[in-house]
């Protein structure tokens, strides 16, 4: 058992049949081979931490800044399901 952050290195692993990875869905896709086969957690409890880190003086490139509102905007859209700050 290995646990790692390092989404490449699970891909990596798992194309040469060395383990079998967890990671996110659109990583899991982005990165799809014929020597992996993808298959959804059937539990929809199963959730996994994501941080948005931004430097304030960096640019972003399109594909961030489009990765950023699609995230942004999904959070504000699933808010409710997601924070409950009823302490």
């Amino acid at each position: 058992m290995l646990e790692t952050t390092n989404d490449s290195l699970i891909i990596n692993m798992a194309e040469r049949n060395l383990a079998i990875g967890i990671t996110l869905d659109y990583i899991a896709f982005s990165n799809n081979s014929e020597k992996i086969v993808i298959k959804p957690f059937k539990d929809d409890n199963q959730v996994r931490n994501m941080f948005w880190v931004e430097n304030n003086y960096a640019l972003l490139t399109k594909e961030e800044q489009s990765f950023r509102k699609f995230l942004l905007d999904w959070i504000k859209e699933n808010k409710e399901q997601l924070f409950n700050w009823n302490l």
